[in-house]
Parts: C-alpha cells; structure tokens; sequence
C-alpha cells in the first residue's frame, strides 16, 4: 500500500495531519478477516521549519 495503515512516527501528526489513511481501523480489520498476514505500507514526506 502506497499510504499507512498505522502510525510510524512518534507524535508525526505534529508534522503532518494526515499521516495514516481514513478508517484505517475498517480496512485494518477487513484485512485481517480475509487471511492478510503481511501488509507493507506506504511513507509520507515531512518539512521541519
């Protein structure tokens, strides 16, 4: 997946609102129910200034 499902950053909201897709919880889930053992998920870009 392109986007995370869960949060890889410590406290990465500070630096960027959006950094977990949306009901990420729901997709999670369904996931899990259909056999999904392994999910590599996505990165996001952050400016410090």
């Amino acid at each position: 997946m392109h986007h995370a499902l869960n949060q890889h950053i410590t406290n990465a909201e500070r630096f960027v609102s959006t950094t977990i897709i949306d009901h990420a919880d729901d997709i999670r889930n369904r996931l899990i129910e259909a056999g999904v053992k392994v999910v590599l998920t996505g990165h996001f870009h952050t400016s410090a200034s």
